[in-house]
């Protein structure tokens, strides 16, 4: 089956919470940590967030809901059109 084709001009979805703090994170402990590689890189961030807390993960998720909510409001318009 061929996938539907993608219109350039619809708004992009929103980065979840964990790739919003992965992103927040990822230049820091590269520096920090110069010998690491990017698969290794990947893996201390994962764990990070697997040992953060809930309220410190809530952080995170309130940014993704806000960007979430004007996404489903630039879908309403694109969709409008």
């Amino acid at each position: 089956k061929k996938r539907a084709a993608k219109d350039p001009n619809a708004p992009k979805k929103p980065l979840t919470s964990y790739i919003l703090f992965y992103n927040h994170l990822r230049s820091s402990v590269a520096e920090k940590n110069t010998e690491l590689s990017q698969v290794d890189i990947a893996k201390e961030i994962a764990r990070q967030w697997k040992e953060m807390s809930e309220s410190d993960k809530n952080y995170w998720k309130g940014i993704y809901e806000k960007d979430k909510v004007k996404y489903d409001q630039e879908m309403v318009k694109y969709n409008a059109t």
